[in-house]
């Protein structure tokens, strides 16, 4: 990100908003969406191992693996995004993410299947945490670009709104579902409540990405970001 080139005056919230870009908006979304991702994953992971497959002798495996198998990808990604574009990144971390997830489907009765199936799913959620975490500079320099505005501040409150927004209410969405579901804690657990944690670990996370996948495409950044250094960089100069 480059140093501001405006003024750091008082303005109104309403000014503020102006300054706002259209990419804005996509940053925020993709982090209410990658959040919403991260608290259904980690939330139902338990459960679908310990009721749908039954291998509750993997769950303290399944954690460490929840925690440790994406920090390769956060090591990576600074050297990946001076070869490649974060749009072409956040593509490329979506397909991880969902080859995984039906890798696990798919292959839940084969223990290599499963554990290839967390390692990469873990690669594809820090990838896209990854990226949308290095957009926000990008968003950032834009609005100045486009639109004269300094609004750093206004980005980073509106990501808080929207991250701790999302995990509140995905976090109340799937209890809500999984009650519907007719789940029990600690229970044996009916077909139908099995069928309510395959849904919310499996295919919750790939409309998401989906989701994600779509936003993304709308991301067009990388193409500006040479340009906007350079204006940016005259604009301070002068």
């Amino acid at each position: 990100m480059i140093p501001p080139t405006v003024s750091q005056t008082h303005s109104s919230l309403k000014e503020e908003f102006r300054g706002l870009t259209g990419q804005a908006w996509i940053l925020f979304l993709l982090n209410l969406f990658y959040f919403s991702l991260y608290v259904v994953r980690s939330t139902t992971v338990i459960y679908y191992f310990k009721y749908n497959l039954g291998k509750t002798e993997w769950l303290s495996l399944v954690g460490i693996l929840g925690i440790l198998s994406g920090l390769p990808m956060l090591l990576l990604l600074p050297a990946l995004e001076k070869k490649y574009s974060k749009r072409s990144l956040m593509f490329f971390s979506i397909i991880l993410y969902i080859a995984g997830d039906l890798l696990i489907y798919t292959g839940r009765n084969q223990a290599v299947c499963l554990l290839a199936g967390l390692v990469i799913t873990g690669l594809g959620i820090y990838g896209i945490f990854g990226v949308t975490f290095a957009m926000q500079p990008d968003v950032i320099d834009y609005s100045e670009y486009k639109k004269n505005a300094s609004v750093a501040g206004l980005i980073a409150a509106f990501q808080g709104f929207f991250v701790k927004g999302g995990m509140g209410l995905t976090s109340f969405i799937i209890g809500a579902f999984l009650k519907n579901g007719g789940y029990v804690a600690n229970a044996v657990q009916t077909e139908k409540a099995l069928s309510y944690i395959e849904i919310c670990f499996i295919w919750i996370p790939v409309a998401l990405c989906i989701l994600i996948a779509a936003l993304t495409y709308f991301y067009k950044l990388d193409s500006l970001r040479g340009e906007m250094t350079r204006e940016l960089e005259a604009r301070r100069v002068d």
